[in-house]
């Protein structure tokens, strides 16, 4: 089953993602549409990413939206819904794109108050449940990212992709 938020609704797309955080919800493919990634394409100056839109999987949402560090888990990073959309909506602005993994990219966006920067983590022509979707943009994950200035310099030059 797939379940799809319009983060051009945002107050409807924050209401969507409310449900996943906690335990018992229903497992299911999210695509969340409107998130503009072709327009990046323009930014970077090739055809990087094929699909408009971004699939995630229910419990990488709920892991997302855990306080930080619960019961020892390093992924669970405490975002609220809204800047998990706040995030998507900024994917089209973003600070920086380096490859962490083959068809694995970081994307940084510039957060907000309560975070300096977010990273979302997206796999580039992947599959998410039995496979159903080929050569999707899928989210691994987003999570907070401070001392941003410090961490760059320890990219390699090589796996950067675009820089603003």
């Amino acid at each position: 089953m797939k379940r799809i938020i319009n983060i051009g609704n945002k107050k409807q797309a924050i209401k969507d993602l409310e449900q996943f955080k906690n335990k018992h919800y229903e497992a299911i493919d999210i695509e969340f549409t409107n998130v503009h990634l072709l327009k990046l394409n323009k930014l970077i100056g090739y055809n990087f990413f094929k699909k408009n839109s971004l699939y995630v999987h229910s419990s990488t949402l709920w892991e997302i939206m855990q306080p930080v560090g619960k019961t020892g888990k390093h992924h669970y990073h405490g975002l609220e819904p809204m800047e998990i959309i706040d995030s998507l909506e900024a994917l089209v602005n973003c600070l920086l794109i380096y490859e962490t993994n083959p068809n694995r990219y970081a994307v940084l966006v510039l957060g907000n108050e309560k975070y300096q920067n977010i990273a979302v983590v997206i796999e580039l022509n992947a599959g998410l449940s039995n496979d159903r979707f080929a050569n999707i943009n899928k989210v691994v994950t987003i999570f907070p990212k401070d001392n941003l200035d410090k961490k760059i310099i320890h990219i390699p030059v090589d796996k950067i992709v675009y820089k603003k």
